[in-house]
């Protein structure tokens, strides 16, 4: 079961911003406050992670304002004009063109309803109990990506538990650098935000922490 909630951007590295592309997963920061990704598919899956963790299941309205508001952060930090009130401003102005005829105060009313949602899930807030949002059942048979993926980067281990579940020879042959770099971004732009680096013992890799940036 995954949450319903009815109602893009460029990686933020050394103060830059990447263009804001179509493909794959568009996700912002918000300082000090939450982060987000998201990811629509063609069979109008629309997906949300917040904080990396919680995953919300969102209706084409909704992704549609997540999508212009995070379009329209990287556009006002890109010109070191971002601003609340601006941002809000020329997400109003945006979806009013998806969604011609809709006044202005109704769209600003559910971008707050949107934001704050998300804001609230960061916070900690459940979104079924807390925030009494729907839920549904999945099919994952719709999904073009998984929402996490899991990668086995060595089976070497400094320990010899009983009960691991890694099995078998510790000797085996591992990816290079290049090549899991390459996985890595294949997995993105395919619209999967979230890794998990296991084994093994994923510290054994003296490259883990060049994997992870």
């Amino acid at each position: 079961m995954k949450v319903k909630m009815n109602i893009r951007i460029g990686r933020k590295k050394n103060k830059h911003y990447e263009a804001f592309t179509s493909e794959g997963v568009h996700h912002v920061t918000i300082p000090g406050i939450m982060r987000i990704h998201m990811r629509r598919d063609k069979n109008g899956n629309n997906m949300v992670w917040i904080n990396g963790t919680d995953l919300l299941l969102v209706n084409k309205v909704a992704a549609d304002f997540i999508d212009v508001f995070i379009e329209k952060v990287w556009e006002s930090n890109s010109m070191g004009m971002a601003s609340p009130a601006m941002i809000e401003k020329e997400v109003v102005k945006e979806m009013g063109k998806i969604y011609p005829g809709t006044l202005d105060d109704r769209l600003s009313n559910d971008f707050n309803t949107v934001y704050n949602t998300l804001q609230s899930v960061a916070a900690g807030a459940c979104p079924v109990h807390d925030l009494k949002l729907g839920v549904q059942e999945i099919n994952l048979a719709t999904w073009t990506a998984p929402p996490r993926i899991d990668l086995a980067v060595t089976y070497k281990c400094d320990n010899n538990c009983y009960f691991c579940y890694a099995g078998g020879s510790r000797n085996v042959k591992e990816l290079s650098t290049d090549q899991w770099k390459k996985v890595i971004d294949h997995l993105w732009k395919i619209g999967v935000p979230q890794i998990v680096f296991t084994g093994g013992e994923a510290a054994c890799r003296k490259d883990l922490v060049e994997l992870g940036r």
